[in-house]
């Protein structure tokens, strides 16, 4: 084992016959040392003791181990040797590392475990001087441990003990007065040079000799390097013990484990109502990519802003007026960031570009750009099963609203008509396929090929999630093997504006407070989103990477009521219900509510009606589940906005984050009531695991009542 070590000082060791391991902390090394031939490899968890890598175990393990899977490697499987280490102590811990390898190791490559840790409380260790009693007395006692840092890259994890606080506060000495890089490293490895000894031995450096030294002395002055599964142990044991609880004790429960699950499965449901969500993609305001969108809503920013002027100018339409004629009250959206295309690799000529809707545009873009990078089977005959569902709402698009506008000049005007024509684009031979939202689809399947079902689905704001309803129908009952489905809306002009501001739904700040007391209105935007599906036993045969587990859909009308725009509690409530009776478990198991939250009155009270109604009913603890909208960050995107809830709700699931919710600063009653089962989570957390899993409800509710 060469601490620190490279591929090439592996090999001059490898070349006499000697295996020899190094170590990779991260995933990026352990890629550059594979493509460097390095075949032994110790994937080195952050949970290790003495010298520590940034990534936790599992993470690093799961995660080094998939891309080993699914690689193009230069070696044959059988030659590579992995072993994992940090963290593994007890029989749960090496259940964990032996579950995460079985993939990698059927498969055909060799994963071991390491474990240096649980030795230091053996009777053995003390018996053949590795360590003093003294030093198995503290760790046993002790509460905890910390990662000493010199610098970047360069920690050590050890015990909490007086030497340690040394440590830290010669730290923040050097640091007061300057100190930084190789100085502050070099100083601090001064301070740790012999402790190490001083903890194990008891000995300590006197002239060219070592003196032994009292046990209050090692305790105040040593460093107890220690694993973080010291947290696991705790007692006194054996190498024969330790042993039998590492192989045996795990094989028995393994074993337990398996008999559980057969007996789950065979009383279970069948798995064909699941889908499994294997990639997905956006555009979205502020957001060119999954990632800028992720890191919207992790760090809390709002992004809704004025009307840029290269759209249309908000002094042309503007007024604080709610009854002025032809005019807005609010000059805010969410607008998508400019995206490079080269539109010769959709397939579109260049001089057609001004003769079709930007929205099948870059929804084309989206598409083809999220199949390029995704590792799938798409050979053609998985394209000849493959379907695409697209939301997509508004009757008419910005390009649409021009031609409109053209056809109608003839009608309306004397003057200056060939002035206005100029303004506005010329009739093509693309003009009446480009301007349909109809065509979306059909523009996606014609491009990739696909045979399977391709059609545009119109539920207003509810469109993009109508979309996945009717992919996951598909998928559900055989009649296609993918899926592409969501939601697509650049409808941001002046006429989107006009219609909003004659309702009165638009805030006239221009800010979407959702679930807030004094919340006033929408700030409407625009955005791409797409998920590819699978059914779930198809994903796992196929060794996809999953994002996120569909288990059920469900979808309602809200039937006859006061007004068809006014939103009913009564059609929302049966919605929910169904998705959850078609997933097979209740309502309670829920702990992230994706909310419609648009940020009207109407709107939210009647949603939070439903999901606390839908919630008590099925025994749901109290603050049991966090309410979430993407509203206040993006703003309201439509016909898109349901497959945005969806995204930001799977990537919760697959970070095991909740992200924080913003614009609430006054908390409607039922949000802040410590008796309610849900609750506005108003800061970035961990999303714990409950006992029933990560599950996630998604809604999206149509202006009309879908």
């Amino acid at each position: 084992l060469i601490a620190g070590g490279r591929p090439d000082q592996a090999e001059i060791f490898e070349d006499e016959g000697i295996k020899a391991f190094i170590h990779a902390p991260t995933l990026q090394l352990f890629k550059q040392y594979i493509e460097e031939g390095a075949t032994n490899i110790i994937l080195e968890g952050r949970e290790c003791g003495g010298h520590v890598g940034p990534v936790g175990s599992l993470v690093l393990w799961e995660e080094c181990l998939s891309w080993l899977v699914r690689s193009s490697l230069p070696k044959d499987k059988d030659q590579y040797h992995i072993v994992l280490a940090g963290g593994i102590a007890n029989v749960p811990s090496c259940t964990t590392a032996k579950l995460l390898s079985l993939e990698a190791k059927n498969e055909g490559f060799k994963v071991g475990y390491l474990t240096g840790t649980p030795y230091l409380y053996t009777d053995e260790a003390i018996a053949t001087g590795a360590i003093t009693e003294a030093y198995r007395s503290t760790i046993i006692n002790v509460n905890g441990t910390v990662n000493l840092e010199t610098g970047a890259g360069h920690a050590s994890r050890c015990a909490i003990t007086p030497f340690a606080q040394e440590f830290q506060e010669l730290k923040n000495t050097l640091i007061a007065k300057g100190l930084s890089g190789f100085n502050l490293r070099e100083e601090l490895e001064k301070l740790t040079l012999g402790r190490l000894r001083l903890a194990t031995k008891g000995l300590k450096r006197q002239g060219d000799s070592t003196v032994k030294v009292s046990n209050e002395e090692a305790y105040s002055q040593g460093m107890y390097m220690l694993g973080q599964s010291a947290g696991l142990i705790g007692k006194k044991t054996n190498m024969s013990e330790l042993h039998e609880r590492l192989t045996s004790k795990t094989d028995k429960y393994l074993d337990k484990l398996n008999k559980t699950s057969i007996h789950k499965k065979s009383n279970s449901r069948e798995d064909s109502g699941r889908v499994a969500i294997v990639g997905m993609d956006c555009i979205m305001p502020d957001s060119h990519d999954l990632e800028r969108f992720w890191e919207i809503f992790i760090s809390g920013e709002e992004v809704v802003k004025v009307t840029p002027a290269e759209r249309w100018d908000p002094a042309l339409y503007f007024s604080k007026n709610k009854n002025d004629k032809d005019r807005v009250y609010s000059k805010w959206g969410g607008f998508l960031p400019a995206i490079d295309i080269n539109p010769g690799s959709l397939g579109i000529p260049p001089v057609s570009l001004k003769k079709i809707e930007p929205l099948q545009i870059l929804t084309l873009e989206l598409i083809t750009r999220l199949f390029k990078d995704l590792e799938i089977n798409f050979e053609q005959e998985i394209r000849d099963k493959t379907c695409v569902f697209l939301g997509a709402g508004g009757g008419i698009g910005d390009m649409g609203g021009k031609y409109a506008a053209r056809s109608e000049i003839e009608r309306i005007s004397n003057i200056e008509k060939e002035y206005i024509y100029s303004r506005l684009p010329e009739w093509g031979d693309e003009t009446f396929p480009g301007i349909l939202f109809n065509v979306v689809a059909g523009r996606v399947a014609n491009r990739l090929n696909l045979k399977g079902a391709s059609c545009t689905v119109d539920a207003a704001c509810a469109s993009s999630l109508a979309a996945v309803y009717s992919a996951y129908k598909e998928l559900t009952t055989g009649y296609c093997d993918l899926a592409i489905a969501g939601g697509v809306d650049t409808g941001q002009s002046p006429f989107a504006y006009l219609c909003f501001s004659r309702s009165q739904a638009l805030s006239p700040t221009g800010k979407s407070k959702s679930f807030d007391r004094n919340a006033d209105g929408i700030a409407i935007s625009e955005g791409l989103g797409v998920i590819v599906m699978k059914r779930l036993e198809d994903a796992l045969e196929d060794k996809d990477n999953i994002i996120a587990i569909i288990d059920g859909v469900g979808a309602a009308s809200d039937g006859r009521g006061s007004s068809l725009t006014s939103p009913q509690t009564s059609g929302q409530q049966l919605a929910v219900e169904r998705a959850w009776e078609k997933a097979g478990y209740p309502a309670s198991w829920m702990s992230l509510y994706e909310a419609h939250g648009t940020g009207t009155i109407a709107g939210d009270k009647t949603e939070i009606e439903t999901i606390l109604a839908v919630s008590k009913r099925s025994g749901a603890d109290a603050k049991s589940c966090a309410v979430s909208s993407t509203k206040p960050n993006i703003g309201h995107t439509k016909s898109s906005a349901g497959i945005a809830g969806l995204i930001h709700a799977a990537l919760c699931l697959n970070h095991r984050i909740l992200t924080p919710q913003v614009g609430a600063e006054s908390p409607m009653q039922e949000l802040e009531d410590p008796n309610s089962p849900i609750y506005l989570n108003n800061k970035r957390s961990f999303w714990p695991k409950t006992a029933h899993g990560r599950k996630a409800g998604v809604s999206a509710f149509g202006f009309g009542g879908t």
